[in-house]
């Protein structure tokens, strides 16, 4: 008997934790905007349904972009490369977590991260470098600061 009662519990609490771990999910991707490069180099911001929330030419320094609560600043241009660089830093008077999607990989950054984006010549993919403070999460993977002093 308690055999039984013990594997209905655990059943219930098994439920309901993959319950939770969905509406988290589901809750996180619904305020996911996304960051591409479009027509003549423009980058653009898409917010969490499609619409267009901003767009900013080479160069751009400390561009405001606010999409429904959420605001960050995007610094946009050419590396000594050439390759085509954004940087997204959380807003200095109200930090949050910044969650987006560039070249099919989801990012999540906490409040006090800034995340520069390096652009393939292509366009076709792209380098996050998580700079080297806050966490940096790319597809569920967290990225390692750099190390400095060598």
């Amino acid at each position: 008997m308690m055999k039984i009662f013990f594997a209905d519990r655990f059943q219930t609490f098994l439920i309901a934790l993959i319950c939770f771990v969905a509406i988290s999910s589901l809750a996180m991707g619904a305020d996911r905007f996304a960051v591409t490069v479009g027509a003549h180099d423009k980058l653009v911001v898409l917010g969490p349904k499609g619409e267009r929330a901003a767009e900013f030419s080479v160069p751009s320094i400390a561009q405001l972009v606010t999409i429904g609560d959420l605001s960050f600043q995007v610094s946009y241009g050419r590396d000594v490369h050439e390759r085509l660089t954004a940087i997204l830093t959380p807003s200095s008077t109200a930090p949050v977590d910044l969650h987006f999607i560039v070249c099919g990989k989801t990012v999540d950054a906490d409040k006090n991260s800034t995340v520069t984006l390096i652009f393939s010549s292509n366009l076709k993919s792209v380098t996050i470098d998580p700079g080297n403070v806050g966490n940096v999460e790319v597809n569920s993977h967290r990225l390692r600061h750099h190390q400095t002093g060598r």
